[in-house]
């Protein structure tokens, strides 16, 4: 499999060490070197250099230079800049590897190396018949959960209208949202190839979860039309990353929600304790049924609990604690969809095999 071969041209040494192994080791999809002799620059895919060096380069090689600046400046997402490529010098790493995918895809206009299109992924949907039940969190810890501490790779998606994901996690300044990889993806030919390019869009948290970075208004799948959000579906679909899709789809009930629970592996009806959560359960699932001819036999009620103890203020986010009651119903939840999925009961399957013959 290819990788985005980088020449890194830095008078500190220190410096370029440093920021050779941050990028390699980010992503896993860069080869790095440092300082090679100018007679190999053709050779590599990036340059990376200050910009009084530039001039000096012949015109063949600016093309695929990238300009490390020590001026803080942003990178133009979307749309088509007459600006050089450039990345402020001291940026944070998450970013600065996300630009580096994005400028690779501008400078030759490919699709991603890295994209497998390979098998499907497990998708499993979280709903509910009622707001306040818990679907963000408990998607959330369900999403860690399946990582398996990084064993395995996990989307998380909100189909939230006003979605709260910046309030669980912590994103960094400059970086691109939902909107610009969707106006890839919805472009013509040339400018769609960037869309496979799909992590320099997206944030990993510390525990092996990812997400497209969330916009600072509506939810942009929200507004997407019925053959918009097929198109969507089916992008992220294909690219053959992930294990498992988790998609917070809390109580909002249209169309368009119908069709991304038809496209889920499993759904999750989720409700708490009381009477009248129940019973709204049971007037979604007649909607459903009649309306939409909904395939019930994909879709198991799940109760959880919403204990205080599991949440945490802090510097003006939340933080999910597994450790509590909520935590160990999801374990639960989680320990459930891994029986569900083929995959991983072929997996379990193939290991009591290879045990018993031990």
């Amino acid at each position: 499999m290819k990788r985005i071969t980088i020449a890194i041209i830095e008078e500190d040494a220190a410096y370029g060490r440093a920021l050779s192994k941050a990028i390699a080791l980010t992503k896993g999809q860069f080869e790095v070197y440092v300082s090679p002799p100018s007679s190999d620059w053709k050779q590599y895919d990036l340059l990376l250099m200050n910009e009084e060096n530039i001039s000096c380069l012949p015109e063949e090689l600016k093309k695929q230079t990238v300009i490390l600046t020590e001026q803080k400046c942003s990178v133009s997402w979307s749309g088509d800049s007459s600006e050089p490529l450039q990345i402020y010098k001291y940026e944070r790493v998450s970013i600065m590897t996300s630009a580096l995918q994005y400028y690779y895809s501008k400078i030759y206009q490919c699709i991603n190396p890295f994209s497998s299109f390979g098998s499907q992924p497990f998708v499993v949907g979280i709903f509910s018949g009622s707001g306040g039940i818990g679907c963000t969190s408990t998607a959330i810890l369900l999403a860690r959960e399946l990582t398996q501490k990084k064993k395995k790779k996990v989307l998380f998606l909100s189909l939230e209208e006003m979605e709260s994901t910046s309030f669980y996690f912590r994103f960094p300044q400059g970086h691109p949202f939902m909107g610009d990889y969707l106006f890839y993806l919805f472009s013509d030919d040339a400018k769609r190839k960037t869309a496979t390019f799909y992590s320099s869009f997206q944030y990993q948290d510390s525990y092996g979860v990812e997400l497209f970075y969330p916009s600072l208004g509506r939810n942009e799948l929200c507004e997407l039309s019925i053959k918009e959000t097929q198109v969507f579906i089916e992008s992220i679909s294909k690219i053959g990353h992930y294990d498992y899709i988790v998609l917070d789809c809390g109580n909002h009930f249209s169309d368009k929600m119908v069709l991304w629970l038809e496209h889920c592996s499993q759904c999750v009806l989720l409700r708490n304790h009381t009477l009248l959560s129940a019973e709204k359960n049971k007037k979604r699932l007649e909607c459903l049924y009649k309306q939409h001819y909904f395939d019930g036999s994909l879709l198991f009620d799940y109760c959880i609990s919403k204990d205080e103890e599991s949440f945490i203020e802090k510097d003006r986010k939340i933080e999910i604690r597994s450790n509590y009651t909520l935590g160990s119903e999801v374990k639960s939840l989680a320990n459930r969809i891994r029986s569900a999925n083929p995959k991983e009961s072929d997996h379990k399957r193939n290991h009591e095999c290879c045990t018993s013959c031990d």
